[in-house]
């Protein structure tokens, strides 16, 4: 019958809907008037009062838009369409409040008649219906228009049904008989639950005071202080009284949560001296219901923060739980009337005054005078009379319990995460300001002390019934408190070494234990040290609870951070192979995490699943330095029977369960050949972290052999990832750049591993990727991947590249490979970033400060210096608290827009030191790549005539791009050991021995290559050689004396280059002068006197100073000279 009351009143509004909306409906026409019947049909049925019982109060409702929505509008045509039947309604009610009130007087029994019920049911539906917002629909916006000075609803700019809903609400609250007072408190509370319809119910209340209306703001405020000089001459109060005064307390605290305007209002209007009558309600006999919501009015208030310091001030004037006085205060209250009634409003609603108190500041001195300064009263209630207690107190709904050690818990955290170790606190603290309440909740959890114990027991309960996976009362609030617990230890951990280093330093007599050797310790419930255990769990319950599953994996972090804590994690996470594989499980779910996420929760949810898989990378990269077998180890799917170097790395459907190493590839492989993968746009510090892991794998030796075997067999990962690194660096950002560095050293690393194994067949391949022309590179994967078409498999893989390579000496060489390209993209010049003058902090100073908040930045190879802004930005606020008197006020603005500015400054120093490393890192992994591939590609893969084409290419980009204006810091160092090496590769190419080939017999490719054998003592030698030279005797002159090693380098550099062409053991000064050698010779010294004396002078004067390894060369260039220059003009000067 409920349902059929429901669907009857649907149904009559459809039927009004369309005869008010005059729809052509002939057939019908006479069904349309029925909407009357079926309205009266509805009430009889007792639509209202089933309304907020069956429907709004199933939890499906509150998450589901559609049906808000739809009953928003059934409910608002209702009360537009038909006027007159709310009319009616209105004054059967009225007339059965004014019987009931006469035989009250009568003292007779009265039962209200159905008819009169229904006008309060409506009230009370449609607070219902919209208190809360939970989605954040704003429906209750509708019944509120802009109003004009006299009250009249503004109806120029509102539609019409929005005047007509309006004109519901005020004329609902005209006249009101004392029994309806309380429902239509109540609905105006619900259509106040917005944030735009607070400020207009405000405005409607201040206006009511004006007439005789008993429902506006001054008759509410007037009636608590009267309420309150009452119970203070003990007169006992009716139960409608107390009804009145929730409903009241109920809307105002709405209003003041919603409008800042509202708030500033009540709390400073002298007439109504709201905080005063407040607090003193709380210390009279009031209901514990009352008060508690006279304490969440309380916390409303304080979400402005001017509000907060003199709220702070009366707490404490009233003594709520400093027990100095005789009265019991909140303890008392807490531990004698809601413990026996098993119900806790009054501690939850402090705690959440607690919270929101704390949201702004802990006042300095607070409570100095009356008693020890400090937070520690506060802290102890929290702590020692609600934590510490709550699970062994009888509760009537256990979702409270849960709900009450959430609070707490979050309290504790944000206090711990808002303190700083320090070495006073440990003597004592300073008088004035009392201990830091950090400090206390620290120490306590760094000993086995009964809060840590509570904590870690939370945890346990809560995986044990998570562990049923099944839904229970109060499992929001459980899942909270376990979140909230988590992210308590993991900030204690992050500060636990700098706390117990303070205390050392203190010379405390506490004994200090760190955090994480505690949480290995034993579990007291199940007699095992499985508390990593459970914060494993944790993490394979992120789907759900991504900021819980956060936490754990830092958590973990850290206590895996140490060395000697490895075997004690192992033995916990791989007791059975049940356990290590849903340790494996977890983690692997927790980096494939992405996917989900981004469609149904944006933002929240993303941010966290990517902090969380960037700390599991950072987690498994910082065990794999550490002696085997480690977590990482294990997690990466390294056997740890055998030992981590005899492993057999195997793709998941062969092992059977997927490792996080196998995530992480499939993370990083291209969504196409030549495409990076797409993470690389959404996500690129995951990228760069996922290959500096590859590469400590590669390079690790421990790791390496089993990583590349794998590497090679399976999906053939380093030639995939390297024909994207062309496009990986079109973008310039810093991430792609790193993530292109740590690609070519893992490739520098193969390179070197391939050479001494002698595969050739995988070495050509990489040979081709590395030097074909990269516009090209479809056709050559195609033709790398068909090679299994011939009969023998290496020999036609050798022929290909040897072919590549002779037709290319033939013609021009392919000059865009992808060695070229990458090195091409390298930005060499530094942008430049002048500091900004400051009107009013000393340049000195902001400098001083500036560097003193310098950190090295671990993420990247070569571990620049970078600000840490956070730090900086609270040196700056400490110095803007600290200034005062009236001139200081006046510059208050322009000494935050000052500080604004140095924190910019701060950042973009930040970007261009990144940049600069970044490039440093690409141009060194590139050196290792090129350096390796040209010291160790036998010659049967790459000719010597190829090799020297590429090297002069090189030599030439390499030396045009250093000779900038302002190039990278550092990155002159690296392309001087660079051109060395490429030089003295070089020169090897012309000494005249003959290729290798020739050993090889008659074979296909021997008869290919013998050209070059015959011709070698005529050598032809090109023309950019004579660019190189001009290149390094530039680059000697413009380097600054400072650099030895710039300069020692060049000139070892630019004497392999003297002595190209030279046959060992010759007299070099016989050549003859028509020869192919006498004519470079005559080029070079051409060169040379040029530049006139000044690069003698630099040269004579660095071979008379400086280092002995300088000196030497220097001679030796000289030697050179003096052989080259018949005219004798180098001995002449």
């Amino acid at each position: 019958p409920a349902l059929l009351a429901i669907i009857q009143f649907a149904w009559s509004m459809a039927l009004a809907g369309l005869r008010t909306g005059n729809v052509g409906v002939p057939h019908a026409a006479s069904h349309l008037e029925e909407d009357e019947i079926f309205m009266d049909l509805a009430l009889e049925g007792r639509v209202f009062h089933h309304l907020p019982s069956l429907v709004l109060s199933s939890p499906s409702f509150l998450k589901e838009e559609f049906y808000q929505r739809r009953l928003h509008t059934i409910v608002t045509d209702f009360l537009t369409l038909m006027p007159l039947k709310i009319k009616e309604l209105r004054n059967r009610a009225d007339d059965s409040a004014r019987n009931a009130l006469m035989h009250e007087q009568e003292g007779i029994q009265y039962a209200v008649p159905l008819s009169g019920q229904h006008f309060a049911q409506i009230l009370a539906t449609v607070s219902q219906l919209y208190s809360g917002d939970t989605l954040d629909l704003s429906l209750a916006d509708l019944y509120w228009c802009p109003t004009e000075s006299s009250g009249a609803a503004d109806s120029r700019h509102c539609p019409a049904k929005q005047v007509a809903l309006y004109k519901f609400v005020r004329l609902a609250g005209d006249l009101l008989m004392p029994s309806l007072y309380v429902p239509y408190v109540t609905m105006l509370t619900g259509l106040a639950d917005t944030p735009n319809a607070a400020p207009h119910c405000f405005s409607l209340l201040k206006m009511n005071g004006s007439g005789s209306s008993n429902v506006s703001l001054d008759h509410f405020f007037s009636s608590l202080s009267q309420y309150h000089s009452n119970l203070q001459q003990v007169v006992p109060h009716a139960g409608q009284e107390i009804a009145g005064l929730t409903s009241v307390l109920g809307l105002v605290t709405v209003l003041a949560s919603r409008s800042d305007q509202a708030r500033v209002a009540m709390a400073e209007h002298p007439g109504w001296s709201v905080v005063p009558t407040v607090l003193g309600l709380l210390g009279c006999s009031v209901p514990t219901p009352v008060k508690a919501k006279l304490v969440e009015f309380l916390a409303a208030l304080a979400k402005t923060a001017d509000i907060v310091h003199p709220l702070w001030q009366a707490i404490e004037s009233a003594q709520l739980v400093a027990s100095l006085g005789a009265r019991p205060g909140l303890v008392g209250e807490l531990e004698e009337i809601e413990t026996r009634a098993e119900e806790f409003p009054l501690t939850r609603s402090f705690l959440q005054l607690l919270d929101r108190l704390t949201d702004v500041e802990i006042p300095g001195a607070l409570g100095a005078g009356s008693r020890q300064p400090g937070f520690s009263p506060y802290l102890a209630f929290i702590q020692d009379h609600v934590f510490l207690k709550f699970h062994s107190r009888t509760y009537k709904n256990q979702g409270e319990k849960w709900a009450i050690a959430a609070s707490c818990l979050e309290l504790l955290h944000k206090l711990v995460e808002e303190y700083e170790p320090s070495v006073e606190d440990f003597q004592g603290g300073s008088s004035q300001v009392g201990l830091p309440p950090g400090f206390c909740i620290l120490s306590h959890l760094h000993q086995t002390s009964l809060l840590l114990r509570t904590v870690l027991f939370v945890l346990d309960e809560a995986r044990v019934m998570l562990d049923t996976f099944s839904p229970f009362p109060g499992k929001a609030s459980l899942e909270a408190a376990a979140t909230a617990a988590l992210k308590l230890l993991q900030t204690s951990l992050r500060l636990s070494d700098s706390f117990i280093s303070a205390g050392r330093t203190a010379g405390a007599s506490t004994v200090l234990t760190s955090l994480s050797q505690l949480l290995l310790g034993l579990n007291p419930r199940t007699g095992r040290p499985d508390h990593m255990l459970n914060m494993a769990k944790y993490v394979l319950y992120g789907y759900w609870l991504p900021q819980a599953r956060l936490a754990a994996v830092h958590i973990i972090r850290a206590v895996a951070a140490c060395p000697a804590h490895q075997s004690a994690i192992l033995a916990t996470l791989t007791a059975t192979p049940a356990i290590a594989n849903m340790v494996l499980k977890a983690f692997t779910d927790a980096l494939d995490a992405e996917e989900e996420e981004e469609v149904d929760v944006p933002g929240a949810a993303t941010e966290n699943s990517s902090a969380t898989r960037l700390a599991i990378l950072d987690l498994l990269q910082t065990g794999l330095n550490m002696a085997a077998p480690s977590l990482s180890h294990f997690l990466l799917g390294f056997d740890l029977k055998k030992g981590v170097s005899r492993s057999q790395l195997q793709s998941p459907h062969v092992v059977g369960v997927r490792t996080p190493l196998h995530t992480i590839l499939c993370l990083l492989s291209p969504s196409e050949p030549g495409v990076p993968t797409p993470t690389l746009a959404t996500n690129p510090q995951l990228v760069t972290a996922a290959y500096r892991l590859v590469f400590t794998l590669i390079s690790h030796p421990l790791t390496s052999d089993p990583t590349l075997r794998y590497l090679r067999s399976s999906s053939s990962f380093l030639l995939s990832q390297l024909a994207t690194i062309t496009y990986l660096l079109s973008s310039t950002s810093v991430q792609s750049q790193r993530s292109a560095a740590w690609l070519l050293r893992s490739v520098a690393v193969e390179i070197r591993v391939l050479a001494a194994a002698r595969q050739s067949s995988q070495l050509a391949k990489i040979l081709g990727l590395l030097l074909d022309a990269s516009e090209s590179q479809e056709d050559t994967d195609l033709t790398t991947t068909n090679t299994s078409l011939y009969p023998d498999h290496t020999f036609s893989q050798l022929s290909r590249t040897m072919a590549q390579s002779q037709t290319r000496q033939l013609d021009t060489p392919v000059s865009n490979h992808r060695l070229a390209a990458v090195l091409n993209t390298i930005d060499f010049e530094m942008e430049s970033l002048s500091a900004p003058t400051w009107e009013l902090f000393d340049d000195s100073q902001v400098a001083a400060v500036l560097e003193q908040c310098q950190v090295t930045n671990m993420d990247s190879a070569s571990q620049e210096l970078l600000i840490a802004v956070p730090r900086l930005h609270k040196i700056l606020a400490v110095e803007l608290s600290t200034i005062q008197g009236s001139a200081a006020m006046n510059q208050r603005a322009m000494i935050q827009s000052e500080i604004q500015s140095i924190l910019h400054y701060a950042v973009s120093w930040n970007s261009v030191q990144e940049g600069a490393a970044a490039r440093r890192d690409l141009l060194d992994s590139w050196r290792q790549v090129a350096e390796t591939l040209i010291s160790l590609a036998p010659s049967d893969l790459l000719s010597s005539s190829s090799k020297q084409q590429i090297l002069l290419q090189l030599l030439q980009t390499l030396l045009n791009k250093v000779s900038g204006e302002n190039p990278v810091a550092g990155l002159d160092t690296l392309v001087s050991s660079t051109v060395l090496l490429l030089l003295t590769a070089l020169r090897q190419t012309y000494t005249g021995t003959p290729d290798k080939q020739a050993i090889m017999g008659d074979t296909f490719v021997g008869l290919l290559d013998t050209t070059t054998g015959e011709t070698s003592s005529e050598q032809v030698y090109s023309a950019s050689l004579q660019v190189v030279l001009r290149g390094l005797i530039s680059w000697i002159l413009s380097a600054g004396a400072g650099s030895q090693a710039i300069r020692t380098n060049l000139y070892a550099a630019l004497l392999a280059y003297l002595r190209i062409g030279q046959v060992a053991g010759g007299d070099a000064g016989q050549t003859m002068e028509l020869s192919e050698r006498g004519k470079l010779q005559k080029a070079n010294l051409e060169v040379v006197l040029s530049y006139g004396t000044n690069f003698l002078e630099i040269l004579s004067r660095d071979a008379t100073t400086g280092h002995e390894v300088r000196r030497m060369l220097a001679l030796a260039v000289l030697d050179e000279l003096v052989v080259l220059d018949r005219q004798a003009a180098t001995i002449r000067f």
